[in-house]
């Protein structure tokens, strides 16, 4: 059997646990789905996913609503998504993207033209 789908909401892993499950990520080639949202990542946790999705281009679905990104994480993952363009979905709702974390995403998307369910409402203005 082949694992297609990781789902670790609301387990608060935070930065630390989402790098630990990064760094398996970079060489996994099957996972299509991972759901880290209700996980108390910041930052510094994005930046970490932000590093696997450069390297791993069989996901397909990510989610990360529900965290404590703000738009340092939003630049990183904005970055990773001009780069990568197989993810179909990106759930960044419920953070704390700003102005301009939002604006990277939505510019990272007129390179990416895959990425074509992206959320990311209920973040401050």
């Amino acid at each position: 059997t082949v694992i297609t789908e990781v789902n670790l909401q609301g387990n608060q892993l935070g930065d630390e646990g989402i790098e630990i499950v990064c760094d398996a990520l970079k060489v996994n080639r099957s996972i299509k789905t991972i759901n880290f949202s209700l996980n108390q990542v910041t930052d510094q946790g994005a930046e970490s996913f932000a590093d696997t999705l450069r390297l791993n281009h069989s996901l397909l679905s990510i989610y990360l609503q529900n965290n404590l990104i703000g738009d340092r994480g939003a630049l990183a993952i904005a970055e990773a998504l001009k780069m990568n363009k197989k993810v179909i979905e990106v759930d960044l709702h419920e953070n704390q993207l700003g102005h301009q974390g939002k604006s990277q995403v939505t510019a990272a998307l007129k390179i990416n033209r895959t990425a074509s369910d992206v959320y990311l409402y209920s973040n401050p203005l």
